[in-house]
């Protein structure tokens, strides 16, 4: 690390010491050489009185023989560096700190031998061997036994077969925890019996991993084999489905085995609050489609001490609930992520029921509670077994009367006579009573509202249903029509209209090579397709069930084993046997390095060994391990093995200085900044760079680019007249303007074919060109050339031409920051200055404001009050300013969005739920129905209109149109 941080040091030294020697002998170079020249002279150490590059007499920048390959060393205790063997100048700043590789003769440096003072002692010349103990061994150097500083101590680890023999260092008679013990796992050797298996080591039969029950493949011919472990008449705990296919029916939407068509999970369909007969899940609708209720899909939650509010962002509706949280929760509410001790708290169910002679109940299964509460049983049907646990010769207490009860926003059946619930349900009403529950009669702002449709209304591209009642939107469709009945919409009937859509009934047909959905009614092909397999069933189309036809690609089922060798491992399907991937190293984690995660593999070498360096566990928790700092460095912990790494300084954004980037530490040393690289460029004749967002400060600084066939023009900045940097690439220009058309005279480069063209100029009095002598030709306005005297009074400055009267350069006086008193167009002195113009700007703050200052006078260019924010009121939520002193001009809400109802939007606080502003929805004449505000639609609005602001009248009135 020193020697890194010396040959940097040196590299930076010798960068800043250049640059300002450069500046130097171009100086020296105007004293001596005519102003033609551009040679910068330098002169040789031994002869310091003539230039090396063009022979003249100069002084010049001092330079030593670089053809000598000879180095004279000169040193200290600490460090070394070398002179010119000639004139014993020092060329440059310390070289390096001393060091040896050899441990043997420690006392010598490697590079410049030196003897004594301090030297870095590296053991690179000896190989490393293990040092162990009883329990662990570390790596140390094979000639001096120094501990290696890459390594730390590590715990033995053996293979049950030889747990006495650590399988890292060798060392014998050791002590090894059983969680070290390597055993032979793989994935395919199992244990059973008859209601599961497990992995176990083919050597000791240590079980490897819990039980699981047996799995059998759906659609098999033999159900009475475990696919995992190969067991026979076992008892099966769950089926194994192939690929899934997204489907629904009238009912459900969900995910379908493509195998056995069963299903593997659904959902009943629910339609939204904008579309109440359109599944938001999947899409489905239409006739015989049934929708069980409709739900508010796009919601923003915002929360208190007590409740969280959920707001519909959709049609502005809100509701409330109450905080809660799971027993194992450390007091999360689940719904909004609020932090409290007194929330409502859930319980975990077991999957059946605990029950005694009178009553069932279900314990809660992470803690003493109960997931449901002792109930009495029930016998609706009398079949003499509880309705409920499934007990019989139990009480059966009470035959239920049930009757509908209103519970906050819900209502339940609840039996009178026992209090029995079941069948909770939402309150909902009808337009015409919005406020009173169908059900249960409840009083409730209820937002399940049902509307009644009317006869369709019809226009050329849409049917629309309103209700009878309120004349609210109930759907609204295209016409669509069907190749039975074309030009005739299915749902309105409605002819003579713009039809979107023709719908058929297909069935699969297919030749030899393609599939085709083809319409059953008017044979028009509707898709087609080339076939396909998966290699469980290698000759049937999996999409028509064609066999015995041509396949363009046959797929793997997607289950898969990996076979390996000691340093790699390749993916088997396990249907086929194929390879379905790349060979890869193997993967190991730094607990167990010679194990495989992957392949499960054990005795590899060469793995990939990773660390767990985010600190967070399989299980989610946080352990020992994620990063750590002190005031210099921040590193990474290993949360398995405990072994650090990425250890680096502390770095920070130039707009949070005393904030790490990388590990947030604050008040810690920074070592360097980032900055935010603008995309546009400043420069001056020589230089273009591009500087900080945020503080102004240079990111990239570059001489100018440019070329021969365009000299005058940057080709990375685009700046126009600039000073060559290159005069190899520089045009030289004939003097005498040689080309000539109407518009434009021009003169050649003496080295390539380019022109320099420039429009022809005239004196105000004249009409021949003033540059090429030419007559007759064309002058714009702007290449006429006045003779200004310019003339100020306190407030302006105007230029006449004294030659034809005009009046230019006229207007108010400014001036630059740098000279405040002296107006930059016309020079007056102690004039009043309309404005001051300010240089570049950074980014700062005081105890009372924040805005851009100016680089060059420190003046504020402008500046804001500090404004806190309303989840932080003592911090300005623009700068960050905050402590003792600062001072607020109150506190805003920064962060707001727009929520809205049927007649109004509201401007709503995301962080504290404040609502900020309100406004009625409006849009204007000319624009669709939207609200110009919030983009509400289908909303009441007031609809404005556009003015010229000229009345018109009659006999007794006037308005504006």
């Amino acid at each position: 690390m020193k020697r890194s941080l010396a040959i940097f040091c040196c590299f930076v030294m010798l960068f800043t010491a250049l640059c300002p020697v450069d500046q130097h002998f171009h100086a020296h170079a105007e004293e001596v050489l005519p102003e033609e020249s551009n040679c910068s002279h330098r002169v040789l150490c031994t002869n310091q009185s003539v230039c090396i590059d063009c022979g003249q007499e100069a002084t010049g920048f001092v330079v030593h023989d670089d053809t000598c390959s000879e180095k004279e060393y000169i040193s200290d205790d600490l460090c070394h560096w070398y002179v010119c063997v000639y004139c014993h100048d020092q060329e440059g700043a310390y070289v390096d700190y001393h060091y040896t590789y050899d441990c043997s003769n420690p006392t010598v440096c490697a590079e410049c031998g030196h003897e004594g003072g301090e030297i870095n002692v590296y053991h690179d010349n000896y190989p490393t061997e293990y040092a162990h103990n009883e329990t662990s061994h570390w790596e140390v150097c094979s000639n001096c036994g120094v501990p290696s500083m890459n390594s730390g101590e590590s715990m033995h680890s053996a293979n049950c077969s030889d747990p006495t023999v650590c399988r890292v260092c060798n060392a014998q008679d050791i002590v090894v925890e059983e969680h070290n013990i390597y055993h032979a796992d793989t994935t395919d050797y199992y244990s059973y019996n008859e209601n599961g298996h497990w992995l176990s080591c083919e050597v000791c039969g240590y079980v490897l991993s819990d039980t699981w029950g047996h799995t059998r493949i759906c659609g098999t011919s033999d159900p009475n084999v475990c696919v995992v472990c190969g067991g026979e008449d076992v008892e099966m705990e769950y089926i194994q489905h192939g690929d899934t296919v997204e489907a629904n029916d009238d009912l459900q939407h969900g995910s379908k085995c493509v195998d056995c068509d069963e299903w593997l999970w659904a959902f009943l369909h629910m339609g939204s609050c904008v579309d109440r007969t359109t599944c938001y899940g999947c899409g489905a609708t239409g006739e015989g489609v049934q929708i069980n209720g409709f739900d508010h899909v796009n919601k923003r939650v915002t929360y208190d001490n007590e409740k969280h509010y959920s707001t519909c962002m959709d049609c502005g509706f809100s509701w409330e609930d109450e905080h809660y949280t799971y027993c194992d929760g450390s007091g999360t509410c689940n719904c909004c992520g609020a932090q409290g001790d007194t929330f409502r708290v859930l319980h975990y169910g077991p999957d059946e029921y605990s029950y005694d002679e009178q009553t069932h109940w279900m314990p809660c299964t992470m803690c003493d509670d109960y997931y449901e509460a002792p109930m009495n049983h029930r016998d609706i049907d009398e079949d003499g077994r509880c309705d409920v646990c499934d007990a019989t010769d139990v009480d059966l207490v009470c035959e239920h009367q049930m009757e509908y009860r209103s519970v906050g926003d819900y209502h339940r059946k609840v039996c009178v006579l026992c209090d029995w619930w079941f069948s909770g349900q939402q309150h909902y009403a009808d337009c015409e009573n919005p406020n009173v529950c169908l059900a249960c009669g409840a009083e409730a702002e209820i937002w399940d509202i049902r509307h009644t449709a009317g006869d369709y209304l019809i226009n050329e591209t849409y049917h629309t249903l309103l209700c009878i009642y309120c004349n609210e939107l109930m759907e609204e469709w295209r016409h669509y029509d069907t190749c039975l009945e074309p030009g005739v919409c299915v749902e309105c009937g409605a002819t003579d209209v713009n039809i979107y859509d023709t719908h058929h009934s297909t069935n699969i047909n297919f030749d030899i090579e393609k599939h085709y959905e083809v319409c059953t009614d008017c044979g028009e092909t509707i898709i087609e397709g080339a076939h396909f397999t998966y290699c469980n069933k290698p000759t049937v189309c999996d999409l028509c069930g064609a066999e015995g036809v041509v396949f363009a690609d046959n797929h793997h089922c997607g289950r898969t084993r990996y076979e390996s060798t000691e340093t790699e491992h390749w993916p088997i399907c396990r249907e086929c046997g194929e390879v379905t991937g790349e060979r890869e190293p193997h993967r190991a984690k730094c607990n167990d390095p010679a194990c495989c995660y992957i392949c499960r593999g054990v005795d590899v070498t060469d793995a990939i060994v990773e660390h767990n360096w985010s600190g967070v566990t399989g299980s989610g928790s946080v352990s020992s391990g994620g990063q750590d700092h002190d005031d210099e460095y921040h590193w990474d912990v290993c949360a398995r093995c405990g072994i650090t790494g990425n250890k680096e300084k502390h770095t920070a954004w130039c707009d949070q200085p005393d904030v790490c980037e990388d590990c947030g530490a604050q008040n810690v040393i920074i070592d360097s900044f980032l900055h935010s690289e603008s995309t546009e460029y400043k420069n001056d004749d020589t230089y273009h760079w591009t500087y900080c967002d945020f503080c102004d400060e240079v990111v990239t600084k570059a001489e100018h680019t440019v070329d021969c066939s365009s000299p005058e023009w940057c080709l990375v900045c685009g700046v126009g007249d600039i000073v060559q940097a290159d005069p190899s690439l520089q045009h030289v220009f004939n003097d005498e303007w040689t080309v000539t058309d109407y518009y434009e005279h021009g003169k050649t480069c003496q080295g390539c074919d380019s022109i320099y063209w420039e429009g022809h100029k005239r004196n105000c009095d004249g009409d021949t060109c003033i540059v090429c002598g030419l007559t007759d030709v064309n002058f714009y306005d702007y290449d006429v050339v006045h003779a200004y005297d310019m003339s100020y009074d306190a407030t302006h400055h105007q230029g006449v031409c004294v030659t034809c009267g005009n009046v230019g350069e006229e207007g108010p006086h400014y001036a630059k920051c740098t000279v405040p008193n002296v107006c930059v167009v016309c020079g007056g002195e102690d004039v009043e200055m309309e404005y001051i113009q300010h240089g570049d700007t950074v980014e700062a703050n005081d105890d009372l404001q924040h805005g851009r200052k100016c680089v060059d006078c420190d003046e504020w260019v402008w500046a804001g009050s500090h404004v806190g924010s309303c989840v932080d009121q003592t911090t300005c939520y623009r700068c960050g300013a905050t402590g003792e002193g600062v001072q607020f001009d109150g506190y805003t809400h920064p962060n707001c969005e727009y929520t809205y109802d049927n007649t109004t939007h509201y401007e709503t606080c995301v962080d504290c739920g404040a609502v900020t502003w309100s406004g009625r929805h409006f849009n204007y004449c000319d624009e669709a129905p939207v609200c110009c505000t919030c983009g509400a639609e289908n909303v009441e609005m007031t609809t404005l209109h556009y003015s010229d602001y000229e009345y018109e009248h009659d006999d007794q009135t006037h308005w504006l149109p």
